[in-house]
C-alpha cells in the first residue's frame, strides 16, 4: 500500500482464517474476517496509517460482512459496509439471511455517509430491450443474482 495513493482499500474474497486486527509494519491498519478454514469468502480493510486516528468502529458480523465507521470532519461519518455474497448455490434461506444482516447493519448504523461495496456475486447481463440503465454490450449473462 505504499506505492499506491489510498486512504483505504476493501476486499472481498480474502481467504484469510478467524478475525483479527494488526498494525503492519508500514503504520496501515488491517482489519479482516474469514472462515476457521480460510479457503472461502472472507472480508478485509487495509486503513492508511494517516486516517487510523478517524476510525471509531470495526465489526464483523460473518466472513461475508463486515464495517468500518470513521469520522471524516466534525459534522460527517462514514460507514462502509464491505460484503461478499453467497452464490446461486446456496440456499434462499441462506441467501435472504445475508441481505437481512447487510439491511440491519445498513439501517442501524448512525453514520450520515454510507457505503455498501464488495462482490454481491451477480451478472447484470447486457442492456435488454425496455432498460435504461446497464454496462453495455460488455455485461456479459444474466444470473439469477443479478435478476
Amino acid at each position: 500500500m505504499n506505492s499506491v495513493t489510498s486512504n483505504g482499500i476493501s476486499f472481498s474474497e480474502v481467504r484469510r482464517k478467524g478475525e483479527g486486527l494488526m498494525e503492519l509494519r508500514s503504520g496501515h491498519m488491517f482489519y479482516h474476517r474469514g472462515t476457521d478454514t480460510g479457503r472461502t469468502s472472507g472480508t478485509r480493510f487495509i486503513v492508511n496509517r494517516r486516517m487510523k486516528h478517524l476510525m471509531t468502529s470495526y465489526e464483523s458480523t460473518s466472513d461475508r460482512i463486515s464495517k468500518i465507521e470513521m469520522i471524516i470532519s466534525r459534522r460527517y461519518n462514514l460507514m462502509i459496509l464491505q460484503v461478499y455474497a453467497p452464490t446461486a448455490s446456496y440456499t434462499d434461506d441462506q441467501v435472504e439471511m445475508f441481505y437481512e444482516e447487510v439491511q440491519h447493519l445498513y439501517e442501524s448504523s448512525g453514520a450520515y455517509f454510507k457505503l455498501v461495496i464488495g462482490n454481491f456475486n451477480a451478472q447484470i447481463g447486457e442492456k435488454q430491450p425496455g432498460e435504461r440503465w446497464s454496462v453495455g454490450v460488455c455485461g456479459g449473462l444474466f444470473s439469477c443474482c443479478g435478476e
